[in-house]
């Protein structure tokens, strides 16, 4: 029986670790990304029961990768990362032999990228209007913050602009189809990324109305004097044109495209005609009629 005893001791003495080798696929790999690690040990001596431990780098804990029982020994286990960075992994041999096995550890660095980053706003984007109050927020994901927008061709509708932060907001004051590129860029640490996409802003003029606001009798004339009367109007897009569309003018008068009813007066009389009004709105000139009546006074 002391044969057996002191054999054994002498058996688990010679139980040595001859070599732990670790790696890591995919290298480099990704945030939220599957890295599988692949742990190899060999003994010389069979091993009853060894377990394998291992530290993934991203915190201080241990983690059993599997136990042992053969030579050689062959381990696989997974992690995701999620932070993006440097890490080193780390593997190591727990065995409970007598005296203890010196761990021995191996290591491998592992690189973790950021999620690629991409622009996902559809490059048309919302329709702005004259004059109006406008605002969008350009979409994202991947990456790493914090992010960067730019304008790195074309041009944004005058009276709009882009912030750093991926807001495309101000009043119009133009009409038009603008094209523009956007560039994003983020802080990645292991290494900052850009992307960048075209985009397409469309601004329309928003046509309120148009309607006159003079009033049917306008100010009497004189005759054989000058005479100058402005027809108001409210709504629409300048510029509007005005005309003639039935009845007439005191003699010696004329109204112009601007709506100026001007002259000298020829013959006392009242003096009925209709004038038309037409806008330049641009989603559709606009127009609209009203009867005026003048006096010439002898």
């Amino acid at each position: 029986m002391k044969r057996f005893i002191l054999f054994l001791i002498l058996f688990l003495s010679s139980l040595n670790l001859k070599g732990i080798s670790i790696s890591a696929t995919p290298n480099p790999g990704a945030v939220g990304q599957n890295i599988t690690f692949e742990i190899s040990a060999q003994f010389d001596w069979r091993v009853f029961t060894c377990p394998i431990q291992i530290n993934f780098g991203d915190s201080s804990n241990w983690y059993e990768a599997g136990v042992c029982t053969t030579t050689p020994c062959n381990l696989t286990i997974n992690h995701t990362y999620s932070t993006p960075g440097w890490y080193t992994a780390s593997a190591q041999s727990n065995c409970p032999s007598t005296p203890p096995l010196p761990p021995d550890p191996a290591f491998t660095s592992v690189t973790i990228n950021c999620p690629p980053l991409s622009i996902t706003s559809p490059s048309s984007l919302p329709d702005g209007y004259l004059n109006q109050s406008y605002s969008f927020q350009i979409q994202k994901s991947g990456g790493f913050e914090p992010f960067t927008f730019s304008l790195i061709g074309g041009n944004l509708p005058e009276g709009i602009s882009l912030s750093s932060d991926g807001m495309i907001s101000g009043i119009p004051t133009t009409i038009g189809k603008y094209n523009f590129t956007v560039n994003l860029k983020d802080s990645c640490p292991t290494g900052s990324q850009n992307t960048s996409q075209n985009f397409s802003l469309n601004i329309t003029a928003t046509c309120n109305p148009i309607s006159f606001t003079s009033p049917s009798n306008l100010p009497d004339g004189n005759l054989n004097q000058a005479y100058n009367y402005q027809i108001q109007t409210s709504g629409g897009l300048a510029p509007l044109t005005f005309s003639i569309k039935g009845g007439s003018l005191p003699n010696g008068l004329n109204l112009s495209s601007q709506g100026l009813i001007s002259g000298i007066p020829t013959m006392p009389k009242i003096f009925n005609f209709l004038v038309n009004v037409k806008d330049s709105c641009p989603i559709g000139a606009q127009s609209t009629e009203k009867e005026f009546s003048i006096k010439v006074n002898c």
